[in-house]
Parts: structure tokens; sequence; C-alpha cells
């Protein structure tokens, strides 16, 4: 089966809730997202090969022959599994009666600067219709999936866990949302860029962390910055400060691969959530404060 380039890439943007529609022709052409309107992709002739060819077509003919190779992963799959392993960042949200919230959430998610994301959210039994209204996001946006178990009401640090269960044989990255929280534009850009900062250093478990702007119900300022407010110093992130004081807040949190391997599954008898990701990397891993 023939698949062209474009073909590629419009099932790369498909994977982070982008159509891409194309214009213009030859070295012009370019590729907008249908939504935004924004140019996507565009050709930098700088980037040709000299013996550039038109078609390039594998044979997998002798594999099959000599080694009796089948491919079990189609096209559509490949190009998934890529870009799951090289930008999706995995949120994590577990809600209860938080309809009155969630829009803003949402909104600020969808306003994200870095677009690959995917968000779980698990509902703990909720009678506001929160569920049905994340259904109904989860119908709009193939980024939004929805969990729905028989396991009940777990309470928000099993809820959680029950997610980072859910995520952890896919996802490279995870960050934690709370349902009333408001995202900046930036947050998940500036945290994975830190994120991969540290990583180009050291190949273990890691948790980056920040601020965050404090804001009452109808988002009206409280604080610019919950540190200041509270007095809180994150550094020096020791195991005594982190088990005793709780320097990380769970809604500010990225935490890589290697740290969910060794975090899962969070125990029954933790405090938070965010409490035992950050415990368990500040005594075998990372953590790093913007």
């Amino acid at each position: 089966t023939k698949h062209s380039v474009r073909y590629l890439i419009e099932c790369a943007f498909k994977e982070i809730g982008q159509t891409i529609v194309w214009k213009g022709s030859g070295v012009d052409e370019i590729g907008i997202d249908r939504a935004s309107g924004k140019t996507r992709v565009s050709i930098d002739p700088r980037y040709f090969r000299p013996t550039e060819v038109d078609l390039l077509l594998g044979d997998p003919s002798k594999a099959k022959d000599k080694l009796g190779w089948q491919h079990s992963t189609d096209f559509e799959t490949m190009i998934k599994e890529m870009v799951a392993s090289d930008l999706v960042v995995d949120v994590i949200c577990a809600t209860y009666n938080g309809a009155r919230h969630l829009p803003e959430f949402l909104a600020s998610l969808r306003a994200q600067e870095h677009v690959a994301w995917r968000l779980w959210c698990r509902d703990d039994g909720s009678d506001d219709g929160t569920l049905l209204l994340l259904r109904d996001e989860a119908q709009r946006d193939v980024r939004v999936r929805v969990v729905e178990d028989a396991r009940g009401r777990l309470g928000v640090t099993q809820s959680f866990g029950a997610l980072l269960q859910q995520v952890a044989s896919q996802a490279q990255y995870v960050m934690c949302a709370d349902q009333d929280d408001v995202w900046m534009p930036h947050k998940i850009q500036t945290s994975m860029a830190r994120m991969r900062q540290v990583e180009t250093r050291y190949s273990g478990p890691v948790l980056v962390h920040t601020d965050l702007r404090v804001v009452d119900g109808d988002l009206h300022p409280v604080a610019d910055s919950f540190w200041t407010l509270t007095h809180l110093r994150p550094e020096p992130a020791t195991v005594p400060r982190m088990v005793l004081q709780g320097l990380v807040t769970g809604a500010t949190v990225l935490v890589n691969r290697e740290l969910l391997e060794r975090a899962l599954p969070v125990p029954g008898d933790a405090i938070m959530h965010d409490w035992w990701l950050a415990a368990v990397a500040t005594s075998c891993g990372v953590v790093e404060a913007i």
C-alpha cells in the first residue's frame, strides 16, 4: 500500500485533534489547521536532497519469503504510536461535582500552545452533570477520554491513582490537573521544555513542578504566587522536607515514564497522589521546580 507524505501528516495531526487542509502548490504548498486557521506545515527548499526521487517504495517481499515475516501494525497505528511516544502529554483529572468549573478548565486546555495532549478523566460519582459534560466533550474532541469503570467512589487519591494506572502502559509524560484549574497557555510547553532539559543530563525518574496563581471561585486574583502566599520554599527538595512539608502541588506536576514505573500503584494509605509521586521522585530521582 502506498501512502503519501501528505497522508502521513494528516494522520499525525489527527492524533492531536487537528484536521489539516492543504493550500497552494509546489514549494508554496502549506498545511493549515482547519479549526484555527494556523499554518502547521510548510516546505523549506533548503532541505531538498540533490538526488531526490519522485517515488520511494519499500519492498518487504524478501523478508516475507526468506524469514516468514508478516507485518502486525498497520500504517495508521504506526503513526499513532509514533506521535504518542514523541509528543503527547497525558493529562489526568479526577472529577467530582465539578460541572461549574470544568468548562473553564477545558477551554484553557484547548488553548494550550502545546497541542499534543490527551485528557483522561474519571468521575467519582458526581450528581451535578459532570459525567454528561465530560462525555459531550469527548464526543467533540478526540483528545478527551472518559474512563468509566465499576469501581464506585474511590476518593480523590485513589481516583487519581486509577487514572495513573490507566495511562501507565502508554504514557511517556503525565500531568495532573484539578477540575477547577485554569491553565496558562504556555503551561504544558514550559513544563515539557524543562523536563527535556533535565532528561538530557539524567535518564531516571523526573518530576517537574511549578508555582501557581491563586484565585477565588469566580477567578478573581488572590495572589500571584502560591509559594509566596504560603511562605513555601520548593528548594532544597530533600526527602524529609518533601514527606513532612509537601513541597509539590498536584495540579502543577509533570512526571516522566520512568517515575511512573517506580511509583505505581499508588498505595492505599498514601496521603495524596501528588505527595506520593513527589516522595518517590525525591527518593530515587530528580525533582525540578520552575
